[in-house]
Formats: structure tokens, sequence, C-alpha cells
């Protein structure tokens, strides 16, 4: 009986023993849950702040994106219509240079023909003939010559300064396209 005593107290010490282990796991269980939604409130609330501010980065940088592409396509445009323009001022350079070596070659025959015009006139006499000539050579030729040599370099004089207008041109459409 003294025996059964003891066992007994034994197992209600042990379930008591039990029972409060249980309770203090049951409250610790109850602070961290407590700690826990603390916890998650705090973040929460720390992260709202970041979330409104990397939505207005967002909008942001889409703004600055579609004003970028806005500039690239006026930039194209405006490369488009320059270079129209230059090939525009091209071609009436070409042209004009086509119409003075034209002349030149125009004024070339028509001298030729005064001087066949004026062999005939002579007679036929070998000596003026030979004078007109060689004047005609040693005169006139020359002049026509530099007159093609200008116009030669006066066209490549153009096309420099039309290819410097449009590297230049160009240059400064590359430079603003890259800001």
């Amino acid at each position: 009986s003294e025996l059964s005593g003891r066992v007994a107290r034994l197992q209600e010490q042990l379930s008591g023993g039990r029972t409060k282990q249980l309770e203090q796991l049951q409250k610790r269980l109850q602070e961290l849950a407590s700690r826990l939604v603390a916890l998650r409130c705090g973040v929460q609330s720390e992260l709202s702040p970041l979330k409104e501010e990397l939505q207005k980065f967002r909008v942001r940088m889409e703004a600055a994106q579609r004003g970028r592409q806005i500039n690239v396509e006026e930039q194209l445009s405006q490369l488009q219509r320059i270079d129209q323009h230059l090939r525009e001022a091209f071609q009436e350079t070409r042209c004009q240079s086509a119409e003075t070596e034209a002349r030149l070659l125009e004024a070339f025959e028509n001298r030729s023909q005064l001087l066949r015009d004026a062999v005939e006139r002579k007679g036929g006499l070998r000596e003026s003939a030979e004078d007109l000539l060689r004047r005609f050579l040693q005169q006139e030729v020359p002049q026509l010559q530099n007159r093609l040599a200008e116009a030669a370099e006066e066209r490549a004089a153009l096309q420099r300064r039309t290819l410097e207008r449009v590297s230049s041109e160009l240059r400064k459409l590359r430079i603003a396209a890259h800001q």
C-alpha cells in the first residue's frame, strides 16, 4: 500500500509536470505566434513604402524609355530629311557640272569650227593654216584645258564640301542619339 501510494504520487507528479510543461510550451507558442504576427505587420509596413517607390521608379523608367524612343524616331526622321536634301543638292551639283562641261566642249567645237572655216577661207594657204593651227594649239587649247581643269576642281571642291556637310550632320546626329 505504501508502494502504491508512492507510485500514485509519482504518477501525479509526472502528470502535473507534463501538464505544466504543456502549459509552458503552449504559452511559449502563443508568444511566438504573437511575435510572428507583429513581425509580419512590421515587415509589411516597411515594405509598403518600398513597393510604392518601386512602382514610381518603374513609371519614370517607362516614361523615359518612351521619351528616348520618340527622340530616336525624330532623329531618324531628321536624318532622312537631311539625306534627301543632300542627295538633291548632290544631283543638282552633278547636273551643273555636266552643263558646264557641255558648254566647254561646245566652246571647243566652236573654236575648232572657226579655225576650219578660217583655213578654208584662206584658200588652203599652208602657212596661214599652220600659223592659225599653231596659235590655236598654243593659246586656245591651253585655255580650254585650264577651263576644263577649273571645272573639274570646282566639281571636286563641291563634292568635298557636300561630303563634309554630310559627315558633320551625321556626327551631330550620332552625338544627339547617344545622349
